[in-house]
Protein backbone atom coordinates (compact mmCIF):
# COMPACT_ATOMS: atom_id res chain seq x y z
CA UNK A 1 0.00 0.00 0.00
CA UNK A 2 1.41 3.32 -0.78
CA UNK A 3 0.83 6.26 1.23
CA UNK A 4 -0.82 9.42 0.09
CA UNK A 5 0.96 12.38 0.45
CA UNK A 6 -0.52 16.16 0.31
CA UNK A 7 0.60 18.17 -2.62
CA UNK A 8 3.07 20.98 -1.72
CA UNK A 9 0.91 23.85 -2.89
CA UNK A 10 -2.13 22.73 -0.25
CA UNK A 11 0.14 22.52 2.79
CA UNK A 12 1.73 26.07 2.08
CA UNK A 13 -1.80 27.19 1.37
CA UNK A 14 -2.69 25.61 5.02
CA UNK A 15 0.15 27.16 6.59
CA UNK A 16 -0.65 30.60 5.13
CA UNK A 17 -4.26 30.42 6.45
CA UNK A 18 -2.93 29.69 9.85
CA UNK A 19 -0.13 32.26 10.19
CA UNK A 20 -2.58 35.14 8.64
CA UNK A 21 -5.11 33.99 11.87
CA UNK A 22 -2.30 34.02 14.48
CA UNK A 23 -1.35 37.75 12.61
CA UNK A 24 -4.83 39.11 12.71
CA UNK A 25 -5.57 37.88 16.38
CA UNK A 26 -2.58 39.62 17.49
CA UNK A 27 -2.97 42.49 16.07
CA UNK A 28 -6.62 43.05 17.51
CA UNK A 29 -5.48 42.32 20.59
CA UNK A 30 -2.72 45.31 20.05
CA UNK A 31 -3.41 48.23 22.36
CA UNK A 32 -2.73 51.81 21.25
CA UNK A 33 -2.44 54.82 23.49
CA UNK A 34 -4.62 57.14 21.71
CA UNK A 35 -8.15 58.36 22.79
CA UNK A 36 -10.80 57.11 20.98
CA UNK A 37 -14.14 58.46 20.70
CA UNK A 38 -16.13 55.37 21.88
CA UNK A 39 -19.82 55.45 20.56
CA UNK A 40 -22.79 55.19 23.05
CA UNK A 41 -25.98 54.22 22.38
CA UNK A 42 -28.64 56.25 24.29
CA UNK A 43 -32.23 55.36 24.17
CA UNK A 44 -34.90 58.07 24.26
CA UNK A 45 -38.16 57.89 24.07
CA UNK A 46 -37.69 53.94 22.50
CA UNK A 47 -35.73 55.30 19.93
CA UNK A 48 -32.09 54.40 20.23
CA UNK A 49 -29.06 56.30 18.96
CA UNK A 50 -25.35 56.76 18.57
CA UNK A 51 -23.71 59.46 20.46
CA UNK A 52 -20.17 60.19 20.77
CA UNK A 53 -18.92 60.53 23.70
CA UNK A 54 -15.57 62.99 24.08
CA UNK A 55 -12.47 61.19 24.28
CA UNK A 56 -10.96 61.22 27.77
CA UNK A 57 -7.28 62.72 28.95
CA UNK A 58 -4.61 60.27 30.75
CA UNK A 59 -5.16 60.54 34.98
CA UNK A 60 -1.27 61.40 35.75
CA UNK A 61 -1.55 64.85 35.96
CA UNK A 62 -4.28 67.43 38.21
CA UNK A 63 -5.58 69.03 35.34
CA UNK A 64 -6.60 65.52 33.17
CA UNK A 65 -8.49 64.85 36.28
CA UNK A 66 -10.84 67.38 36.37
CA UNK A 67 -11.23 67.92 32.81
CA UNK A 68 -12.09 64.53 32.92
CA UNK A 69 -14.50 64.43 36.23
CA UNK A 70 -16.40 66.94 34.31
CA UNK A 71 -16.90 65.56 30.97
CA UNK A 72 -18.27 62.70 33.26
CA UNK A 73 -20.57 64.98 34.51
CA UNK A 74 -21.48 66.60 31.39
CA UNK A 75 -21.94 62.69 29.95
CA UNK A 76 -24.15 61.74 33.07
CA UNK A 77 -21.76 59.35 33.67
CA UNK A 78 -21.98 59.93 37.69
CA UNK A 79 -20.51 56.48 39.05
CA UNK A 80 -17.45 57.18 36.80
CA UNK A 81 -17.22 60.67 38.31
CA UNK A 82 -17.31 59.69 41.58
CA UNK A 83 -14.54 57.68 41.33
CA UNK A 84 -12.37 60.90 41.00
CA UNK A 85 -13.30 62.02 44.39
CA UNK A 86 -11.66 61.54 47.65
CA UNK A 87 -13.22 59.27 50.46
CA UNK A 88 -14.33 62.54 52.20
CA UNK A 89 -15.56 64.37 48.56
CA UNK A 90 -17.49 61.41 47.88
CA UNK A 91 -19.25 61.19 51.57
CA UNK A 92 -20.03 64.98 51.32
CA UNK A 93 -21.73 64.27 47.64
CA UNK A 94 -23.58 61.62 48.92
CA UNK A 95 -24.99 63.03 51.73
CA UNK A 96 -26.66 65.77 49.34
CA UNK A 97 -27.81 62.69 47.12
CA UNK A 98 -25.34 62.42 44.79
CA UNK A 99 -23.95 63.81 41.25
CA UNK A 100 -27.02 62.89 39.80
CA UNK A 101 -29.53 64.29 42.06
CA UNK A 102 -27.17 67.58 42.09
CA UNK A 103 -26.81 67.88 38.51
CA UNK A 104 -30.14 67.47 38.25
CA UNK A 105 -31.39 70.17 40.40
CA UNK A 106 -33.00 73.61 39.23
CA UNK A 107 -29.92 75.79 40.21
CA UNK A 108 -27.27 73.18 38.11
CA UNK A 109 -25.02 74.74 35.71
CA UNK A 110 -25.36 73.34 32.40
CA UNK A 111 -21.89 72.56 31.20
CA UNK A 112 -21.01 72.76 27.42
CA UNK A 113 -16.94 71.94 28.15
CA UNK A 114 -14.05 72.80 30.33
CA UNK A 115 -10.32 73.97 29.94
CA UNK A 116 -7.60 73.86 32.25
CA UNK A 117 -6.37 77.52 32.62
CA UNK A 118 -3.37 76.83 35.01
CA UNK A 119 -2.43 74.02 37.26
CA UNK A 120 0.21 73.44 39.99
CA UNK A 121 1.39 70.49 41.89
CA UNK A 122 2.93 71.10 45.55
CA UNK A 123 4.19 67.33 46.28
CA UNK A 124 0.69 65.12 47.02
CA UNK A 125 -1.41 68.14 46.62
CA UNK A 126 -2.23 70.61 43.73
CA UNK A 127 -4.35 73.58 42.46
CA UNK A 128 -6.47 74.41 39.05
CA UNK A 129 -7.31 77.16 37.62
CA UNK A 130 -10.64 76.46 35.01
CA UNK A 131 -12.85 77.85 32.50
CA UNK A 132 -16.31 76.39 32.22
CA UNK A 133 -18.05 77.08 29.03
CA UNK A 134 -22.06 76.95 29.46
CA UNK A 135 -24.01 75.14 26.75
CA UNK A 136 -25.90 78.75 26.65
CA UNK A 137 -22.77 79.98 25.33
CA UNK A 138 -21.06 81.79 28.34
CA UNK A 139 -17.59 81.52 29.56
CA UNK A 140 -16.92 81.71 33.02
CA UNK A 141 -12.94 81.55 33.99
CA UNK A 142 -13.12 80.41 37.50
CA UNK A 143 -11.42 82.54 39.95
CA UNK A 144 -10.72 80.40 42.83
CA UNK A 145 -8.63 76.86 42.27
CA UNK A 146 -9.69 73.72 42.58
CA UNK A 147 -7.84 71.07 44.78
CA UNK A 148 -6.67 68.11 44.46
CA UNK A 149 -4.80 65.48 46.39
CA UNK A 150 -2.76 62.33 45.44
CA UNK A 151 -3.88 59.11 47.40
CA UNK A 152 -2.51 55.71 46.50
CA UNK A 153 -0.47 57.30 43.33
CA UNK A 154 -3.90 58.82 42.07
CA UNK A 155 -5.34 62.65 42.27
CA UNK A 156 -8.54 62.73 43.36
CA UNK A 157 -11.14 65.71 43.70
CA UNK A 158 -11.43 67.46 46.86
CA UNK A 159 -13.81 69.74 46.20
CA UNK A 160 -16.24 69.37 43.14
Amino acid sequence: MAKKTVPIPILIFVWLAIAGGIFWWWQSKKETKEAIKTPEVIEELGKAALVETAPLKEKDTPGAVIENFYTYLIQEKYREAEKLLTPESLESVRSEGGLEKMMDSPNAVKLDKITVAKEEISGDSAEVWVTFYLSNGEKIEVPEPLSLTKIKGEWKLTQP
